[in-house]
């Protein structure tokens, strides 16, 4: 099986004009939306805080970047970004699936509308 990848659009709340488009690696066991930090730079994000992750190499710190607006396909979510090596593809974690109603199908190699929700754009609020 290969990886579900897919087009994202992050724009920085604060500073409209910026604006990156991109793919993705669509990653369920990633929590947030990762970007590589040269993306981060030139979306001039807004530092938040440090915090401590856990990744397939151990322990170490990471940056979290103040909310951007995130679009893939035709939803939208604000969310705060982990800045990651360049070294590193963007991940899309299972917080913005979620607020975006997006359901993984790896055997088909792409994401789709909740079919739990009817394929309607709908947020679980229980």
């Amino acid at each position: 099986m290969g990886q579900v990848k897919v087009e994202i659009t992050v724009q920085n709340l604060l500073d409209k004009s910026k604006v990156e488009t991109t793919m993705a690696i669509v990653d369920t066991g990633a929590t947030f939306l990762c970007l590589p930090r040269d993306m981060v730079e030139r979306l001039n994000l807004e530092f938040a805080r440090e915090i401590e992750v856990r990744t397939t190499n151990g322990k170490a710190k990471r940056r979290i970047y103040k909310g951007v607006e995130l679009t893939i396909k035709d939803r939208s979510a604000t969310v705060d970004v982990v800045e990651l090596d360049n070294s590193l593809p963007p991940l899309v974690g299972y917080i913005p699936l979620e607020a975006m109603d997006w359901v993984v199908y790896p055997d088909k190699l792409d994401i789709f509308a909740n079919p739990e929700h009817n394929n309607e754009y709908m947020i679980d609020l229980l």
